[in-house]
């Protein structure tokens, strides 16, 4: 595998009821802030693994991965919530 020089991810709509990365609770309209979804959880797994394998074939590189975070994420961040 090529080294994974960058990781984009964008409009993920945290925190939205249409988002399947939002935890909802039954009947599937209320949006549970305190719980992550298992789209989220296998999400992240699966971020972790590749990074974890990437590093691994790329040891002796100095180069890092950058995780370039883009679109409501921004939103989020800036917002008086």
């Amino acid at each position: 595998m090529s080294h994974i020089r960058h990781i984009c991810l964008s409009d993920l709509h945290f925190g939205q009821g249409d988002s399947i990365l939002t935890c909802l609770n039954a009947p599937l309209s209320d949006v549970n802030v305190n719980s992550e979804s298992p789209a989220l959880i296998a999400l992240c797994k699966g971020l972790r693994e590749l990074l974890k394998k990437n590093r691994e074939e790329s040891r002796g590189s100095e180069m890092k991965t950058t995780l370039i975070l883009t679109g409501d994420i921004l939103e989020i961040a800036l917002t008086t919530m």
